[in-house]
């Protein structure tokens, strides 16, 4: 709250975290990004590109292909996500 009555209260806000001496991502990596992959993964996980690498066809895998449809899986995700109280 604010002491005088004709103020708005401070917006509330998430804060992204920088992180700072981020090398540049692998060019093969930098082209995924280049296409709509997420940047802020692409970048936590490109430390170790060629480890990266091997773990992109199991996630495309468990994401985007199988027997249930995306919006299924994403619900699932968020649910897990809202159960363990973590915020996706």
């Amino acid at each position: 709250m604010t002491d005088k009555p004709d103020q708005e209260p401070p917006a509330m806000s998430c804060p992204i975290p920088r992180m700072p001496n981020v090398k540049p991502l692998d060019p093969e990596l930098q082209m995924r990004v280049d296409r709509g992959a997420d940047p802020v993964e692409s970048f936590q996980l490109g430390h170790a590109p060629e480890l990266y690498k091997k773990f992109l066809p199991y996630y495309n895998q468990m994401h985007y292909k199988g027997k249930l449809e995306l919006r299924t899986k994403e619900i699932a995700r968020l649910r897990i996500a809202e159960l363990n109280q973590c915020h996706y």
